[in-house]
């Protein structure tokens, strides 16, 4: 009789830290996968594709909220051409846990999605006041200068995409038809596997990071609809071999990147804007 034994470090304890979360953190930030799956795990590589699935999608819905008022009320947009889409999240950061890093916290923050959808330009006002938005982020592309002017009147600061920073977040200068303007640069597949991490990890209550409205069980019955949040949140797909992120050919996905730039509107809130020492000096990342 042959008995074969797989000793994986997802099985070993670490006092106050969630082990597993953090190596498959660590997977998806990984820039040798093949390397992480033998190396974190014990495991020959795959080619499986990470994405989020209709019942990670509906897991989100209808869940408890928390009874407090929301630490913070931030924005994602994501610019169009015809249109913009956005997200406005309120943030409910565990109050008995003292975090050392950001992630940590990041790992046990409550999301609940107050609105989502497609709008156009002149509407920002309106779901700014309505939602009481403290910050924002909105990509900077196609149209730099509009993204700018945004700035200048809301809460709302541009941010370029980037695949190979160093850090999370730096704020520099991009340059656009002879004028300089400020724009964070952010570690865009960074905050894509934040987003992904939210429909995976749970709170300290048991359920979802992400807590999504009842009207959006609807969509459960509407996935390939162009407005629909889950057919949005499910386009995109990591490729743990290559290291990407993969978009369908309709690329519709516009509220995934709405969300991946209220990730990075969260972290950079939090590090930069906030009064709070305590949070402010979070480290980011390992």
């Amino acid at each position: 009789m042959k008995i074969a034994i797989n000793l994986s470090p997802l099985l070993r304890e670490r006092v106050g830290v969630n082990l597993a979360a953090e190596i498959i953190r660590q997977g998806l930030d990984s820039l040798l996968p093949d390397d992480w799956h033998q190396q974190k795990l014990g495991l020959p590589s795959s080619s499986e594709s990470t994405c989020v699935t209709p019942e990670m999608f509906e897991n989100c819905i209808n869940k408890p909220n928390p009874s407090r008022a929301p630490d913070f009320i931030l924005m994602g947009i994501d610019q169009g051409r015809k249109e913009d889409w956005g997200i406005v999240v309120e943030f409910y950061i565990p109050q008995s846990i003292d975090f050392r890093m950001f992630y940590e916290l990041s790992d046990k923050t409550i999301r609940v999605v107050r609105w989502a959808g497609d709008f156009q330009r002149g509407d920002l006002p309106m779901i700014i006041n309505k939602y009481r938005v403290q910050y924002g982020i909105m990509d900077s592309e196609p149209n730099i200068e509009s993204a700018a002017r945004i700035g200048d009147k809301f809460p709302i600061q541009m941010a370029d995409q980037q695949t190979n920073l160093e850090d999370e977040f730096v704020q520099k200068f991009i340059f656009d038809g002879g004028q300089k303007y400020k724009c964070w640069k952010i570690r865009y597949k960074k905050f894509m596997h934040t987003v992904l991490m939210n429909f995976i990890l749970k709170a300290d209550d048991g359920h979802n990071l992400y807590r999504f409205p009842l009207n959006w069980k609807k969509w459960l019955y509407l996935p390939n609809n162009e407005r629909s949040p889950m057919k949005h949140f499910m386009s995109p797909s990591y490729d743990p071999d290559s290291g990407k992120w993969e978009r369908q050919e309709d690329h519709i996905d516009d509220m995934y990147f709405a969300a991946m730039f209220c990730e990075a509107a969260f972290a950079i809130y939090l590090r930069t804007y906030t009064k709070n020492q305590k949070w402010s000096r979070l480290t980011m990342g390992r």
